[in-house]
């Protein structure tokens, strides 16, 4: 006897989840608050999670990065990036939260990597009483084995040390090269290549789970990198 697979058809496009999830980004409101013009919240919420577990939009976003690079005449892998990290204050009422002693800011850090172009590739959030080495250690290893011409990662004076440099390019194989200040210049100075970081801070730190907080940055990082590609950059 022949028995015949019945699926259920869908009942909302992948797109309507998508577009509701990026109404949840722009506008920052609760998921239960999400107008009945969407589906209901906690199916978008279901794909929100499962994406954030399985990495899909940080796929999704890597395959437009490269696709803009190419468009521009680059090489879809990349070398040198650059590195930072900012502090943030945050009201979360989550434990996951530390004093920057440097800073003097009590929240998190969120270690950002990006290629020439001002494009992040490695985003990581941690506790505001994190190392300026072991969340850049984070966001190295963040980067996997995607871009294999990747072979030096510039960086402010904030990541200096022998030892680091040292386990970077023995753990690695980067070359950490730290970009230094003109000793004789007072005030703000333009690094060489580290304003590029600068560019594509975010502004805030939205409160809730951390990696809540790094899908919906990555999903905004999406969002402009779409731009990019419908405007023909």
């Amino acid at each position: 006897m022949d028995f015949k697979i019945w699926k259920r058809k869908r009942k909302y496009s992948i797109r309507l989840i998508i577009n509701a999830i990026l109404y949840v980004n722009k506008t920052g409101i609760q998921w239960r608050m999400l107008p009945n013009d969407f589906p209901d919240w906690k199916l978008v919420y279901y794909y929100f999670r499962k994406w954030a577990q399985d990495a899909t939009t940080e796929k999704i976003h890597h395959i437009m990065l490269l696709q803009i690079r190419m468009n521009l005449g680059k090489y879809s892998s990349l070398s040198p990036v650059l590195i930072d990290y900012q502090s943030v204050k945050t009201t979360s009422v989550t434990d996951f939260k530390g004093f920057d002693g440097n800073k003097k800011v009590e929240g998190r850090k969120r270690f950002i990597i990006t290629d020439t172009l001002s494009f992040i590739i490695s985003l990581v959030i941690t506790q505001g009483n994190i190392g300026e080495r072991a969340g850049a250690k984070l966001a190295i290893e963040k980067l996997g084995n995607r871009f294999v011409r990747l072979t030096k990662i510039l960086a402010d004076q904030g990541f200096d040390g022998v030892e680091f440099i040292t386990q970077i390019k023995e753990g690695f194989n980067i070359v950490l090269e730290v970009v230094a200040q003109v000793l004789s210049i007072k005030g703000f100075q333009v690094i060489p290549k580290r304003w590029m970081v600068a560019a594509m801070e975010l502004k805030k730190l939205l409160d809730g789970l951390p990696f809540i907080e790094d899908l919906l940055k990555t999903m905004r990082l999406m969002c402009l990198t779409l731009r990019h590609l419908s405007i023909g950059l």
